[in-house]
């Protein structure tokens, strides 16, 4: 069924002159011990908490120094006003983690930060105090640099009326400079940056959520991969020894180069940045398409030996880390990471402790702590395994079906992309058909005839789409096919046909390079659909070509990222009142984890709903010439999704 569209839509329509009530918050935090302070999650176990909250608009400035007095402040604001805050996402984590805010709140939000990185993205620096700093002419109401000399302790209450009266000032200067700051970029900000920052930061109160609420990991699972993983280990390091290969060996890059050379009689030639003969990942793959059986076989063993460990220290030791304190890991997202605007997460925090010298002196110094575990980086899906549903949830993936071709269509309009997704065709099958010169039906029928061939030609036609539509060579399509994917049977002569038979059927691909280069150098910047840009002012020989391939890429991966922050800005109302609870942004996707009931089934076709009619029209101006359609699995743990047919 249809169920109403919601989406933050601010009042913002051109300049800066429209009035938007805003309402800035800051908060600071305590922990029973150092990392605690940041870690709102610490909140179900009473290892942290809100020390205050300060509240910030034109003509006041008020201070909540208990739960009660929060909740009280927070339930006077209007939902017609903005609430503000920079870095917003760590307030609401704390605020939602300690029941200060529900989560069916018709609040709207702005986060300053995420609006500054629209409208200047290309700063070295957030962080508030050195953009005060670089706005310091512009703001009346700012002092200068104020007390940074506050020092956090640990515990609740471990600090001296004076103390805290210092620390409530300081939280409530953080508020009202904040309100002001934002009052500052509202003039300066474009109605899109403005609009998509509203609707970012609704995002960000799922993200501040899931941060929270964590992803719940199997300790059983764990377990068992350790133990089959510690098996694998220790078999390869016994084979190793018989060939005098021992795992020192193998984790040095010299004794491994030396090794290669003496006993496997190995030519090698590339090198690294550094000018050393290179032993990484992809040459010893390479290398191990091309030598004889025998040296192919160890130099398997070495990579499968090579992998066991990262994916020990990565994901095994990182998951244990976090199961030392409960069954969740809470990677904490950080929004608008990328210079396209995508998120990506962090799985450690840097927190500063006192350490002891010898000679007695006490110092703070840095120290990282876990809590996360690496799911952007976990390729294996029975590793996946590890991350399961909380008891009487099931997580569901919701993934834009090849986002960025159908991207790439639309922006170089490129019509028979566009015919193709319109009539539902397969364009990895299509490409492969035009590759090996027969018709687009007679090659389906291989699927049953010639299933092996069909499935090797159809991945080369995705490999091929992949790769070509963001301007790669011919030879580096022949490097990636042999190195990366083991396609040994395909010379440099094949990648270029390949090539060139993608740019036959796609032109409008290669039109859009052309243009999208001329633009950025015209315009000084590379912009998206929702209107973001990113600054482009290297064009001299050296950086050239790294500078097309940016002005190329960003409106295609940058768009596909605002996709999903509309989404999610749309989906923020109907999942809250369903009780569904966003977990992650991955790639093309994002999952959710969705509560087991009779209903559930209506739940998924309500949300792919929401997902096919994104207001892209009234959000960005822009009216997609092709559907976006999501592809949807459900299952018990991440490992284990199902594909659901949703039609």
């Amino acid at each position: 069924m249809k169920i109403a569209m919601h989406t933050n839509l601010m009042l913002k329509t051109g300049g800066c002159n429209e009035y938007v009530k805003m309402i800035a918050i800051d908060i600071e935090t305590w922990g029973t011990k150092q990392g605690c302070t940041l870690q709102p999650w610490r909140a179900k176990t009473a290892e942290s908490g809100i020390l205050c909250v300060a509240f910030s608009s034109n003509n006041f400035t008020h201070l909540g120094t208990n739960l009660y007095d929060i909740q009280n402040l927070l339930s006077r604001i209007s939902s017609t006003k903005l609430v503000c805050g920079w870095n917003l996402k760590f307030d609401l984590a704390f605020l939602i983690a300690n029941n200060c805010i529900p989560l069916k709140n018709e609040f709207q939000f702005l986060d300053g930060m995420l609006l500054l990185k629209r409208i200047m993205p290309n700063l070295a620096t957030y962080a508030l105090k050195p953009t005060l700093e670089r706005f310091a002419d512009k703001l009346s109401q700012y002092e200068g640099v104020y007390n940074t000399e506050i020092e956090f302790k640990i515990g609740r209450n471990p600090y001296t009326k004076e103390e805290l009266s210092a620390l409530h000032e300081y939280n409530k200067k953080d508020a009202f400079y904040t309100y002001h700051l934002i009052e500052y970029l509202k003039t300066i900000a474009s109605a899109a940056d403005w609009n998509q920052a509203v609707r970012e930061s609704s995002a960000a109160f799922l993200f501040a959520n899931a941060w929270q609420h964590g992803i719940k990991i199997s300790a059983k699972v764990v377990r068992d991969y350790e133990h089959e993983t510690t098996k694998k280990i220790n078999t390869l390091e016994t084979f190793f020894l018989k060939i005098e290969l021992s795992k020192e060996v193998v984790n040095s890059p010299l004794q491994l180069r030396k090794y290669l050379s003496d006993k496997l009689h190995l030519n090698l030639t590339e090198r690294t940045e550094k000018g050393a003969l290179s032993v990484n990942k992809n040459i010893l793959k390479s290398q191990s398409y091309t030598c004889d059986s025998y040296a192919s076989k160890i130099l398997k063993l070495i990579l499968e030996y090579k992998t066991l460990q990262t994916e020990t220290t990565k994901f095994i030791e990182s998951a244990k880390n976090c199961l030392l304190e409960s069954d969740y890991a809470h990677p904490d997202p950080i929004l608008n990471s990328t210079y396209t605007g995508r998120v990506t997460y962090s799985m450690r925090q840097n927190i500063k402790e006192k350490k002891e010298f010898k000679n007695g002196k006490i110092k703070l110094v840095n120290k990282q702590i876990s809590i996360g575990v690496p799911i952007h980086q976990m390729k294996r899906g029975d590793m996946r395994n590890m991350f399961v549903a909380p008891k009487g949830y099931d997580i569901v993936e919701f993934d834009f079906s090849a986002q960025e071709m159908r991207l790439m269509a639309c922006i170089a309009n490129e019509r028979t992309m566009i015919d193709l997704f319109n009539s539902h065709k397969d364009l990895h099958a299509y490409t492969a058909a035009s590759i090996v010169q027969i018709s687009y039906d007679e090659f389906l029928t291989w699927q049953k005839t010639k299933s092996e061939e069909y499935k090797k030609m159809r991945f080369l036609g995705k490999l091929t789409n992949l790769s070509l539509q963001y301007r790669l060579s011919a030879g580096n399509l022949y490097r990636q096919w042999h190195d990366v994917y083991g396609l040994m049977d395909k010379s440099l002569i094949d990648a270029q046909i390949a090539r060139q038979t993608y740019l036959n059927i796609y032109s409008g691909v290669a039109e859009y390079w052309q243009t999208a280069i001329l633009k950025a150098k015209t315009l000084g910047f590379a912009q998206n659909l929702a209107g973001r840009k990113y600054y482009i002012n290297a064009w001299n020989r050296e950086d050239e070509w790294a500078s097309s391939q940016t002005a190329i890429n960003f409106p295609i991966q940058s768009t596909g990222a605002e996709q999903k922050i509309l989404a999610l800005d749309c989906l923020r109302k109907y999942i809250t009142e369903q009780h569904i609870i966003f977990g992650w942004d991955l790639h093309d996707g994002l999952y959710f984890y969705m509560p087991k009931c009779e209903f559930q089934h209506d739940m998924i076709l309500d949300m792919v709903d929401i997902f096919n009619r994104l207001p892209y029209k009234t959000a960005w101006g822009w009216q997609p010439q092709i559907e976006f359609p999501v592809e949807v699995k459900l299952g018990a743990s991440w490992g284990e999704l199902k594909k659901l047919a949703i039609n």
